[in-house]
């Protein structure tokens, strides 16, 4: 409920506030809150250990664990200006590298699955793709409460993108999607519904999504790896990777853990490049689980 009333706090000072004094509050209360949330900090400096090495300094960690939470309260901010932006703005704020890879991915014809991650921020970047012209929709985590849900749905879909829940409905509006021969956005770091497979992840077992490696497998599909780095406070890069082809056929097992780890050996170079960058806030390997008591989540190989 807080993100909820905070968002609503905040968001009529967008419209008048000056860009670099809203930078300088958000990162402010950012710092803030980093010094209050000992849990969330210490879950954060968990999972960064896991990409820098155990030979980081604690005051290294430190920093590196307040940026983290300065890129999150900047990716809510930016959340927020999303219906002020216009699709003008939003083409001078996000380079694109590799555009046209886009072109190529969508011309095999049977749908294109672009595979992401939380880094940087996909809420704003995801715009881009209304910008290129690519028809597309994003599955996304379904928030609580309901009301934090529905306004935040609507920020992001201010200027039109599509976007559906993680939920048999969504899933099923994806297959029909791909099936049209569109585009369907999917974050591939995050076991959001708590299934998946326990695979390797920065070289230990953590519980990682299949739903990008289902859907292509089961549709033919192809994947286009995309991945957001923010290069400065309000500007963005879209790095777009070569296509992944997918054959159409059974989604065994074997088949969705080769494709996932895959498409994980990609998306792990950016995490590892911009660690502080990536928006996790819960244990994400194994052994931190078990350290913690957590219990293992049920493993399946469905979407």
């Amino acid at each position: 409920m807080w993100r909820y009333l905070a968002l609503r706090l905040v968001a009529p000072t967008i419209g008048w506030l000056p860009n670099s004094a809203s930078v300088f509050l958000v990162c402010l209360i950012a710092d803030i809150t980093h010094l209050l949330a000992p849990r969330t900090r210490n879950i954060v400096g968990a999972n960064l250990r896991h990409i820098v090495g155990d030979s980081v300094s604690k005051k290294s960690l430190h920093r590196m664990t307040r940026e983290v939470t300065r890129n999150l309260f900047l990716n809510y901010y930016d959340l927020l200006r999303i219906p002020w932006v216009t699709l003008e703005d939003v083409e001078k704020i996000i380079e694109v590298e590799g555009v046209e890879y886009f072109d190529e991915a969508h011309s095999h014809g049977k749908g294109v699955v672009l595979a992401s991650a939380h880094i940087g921020n996909l809420d704003m970047v995801s715009q881009i793709l209304l910008v290129l012209g690519v028809r597309a929709m994003i599955l996304a985590e379904e928030l609580c409460p309901a009301r934090l849900h529905k306004y935040v749905m609507g920020l992001r879909m201010a200027h039109g993108l599509r976007y559906e829940e993680v939920s048999m409905g969504g899933i099923k509006a994806a297959f029909r999607a791909l099936e049209r021969g569109e585009f369907v956005g999917i974050a591939c770091d995050r076991a959001i519904q708590g299934q998946g497979i326990v695979t390797d992840f920065m070289g230990e077992p953590a519980l990682m999504p299949v739903g990008a490696a289902s859907l292509a497998l089961r549709t033919g599909a192809t994947i286009l790896p995309a991945f957001v780095v923010r290069t400065a406070k309000g500007h963005y890069k879209l790095h777009v990777e070569p296509p992944i082809l997918v054959a159409k056929g059974k989604a065994d097992a074997d088949a969705v853990r080769k494709l996932t780890d895959q498409i994980i050996d990609i998306m792990q170079g950016y995490i590892k490049k911009h660690p502080t960058q990536w928006m996790a806030f819960e244990h994400m390997w194994e052994q931190d689980k078990r350290l913690v008591g957590e219990p293992s989540a049920p493993v399946s190989s469905d979407v």
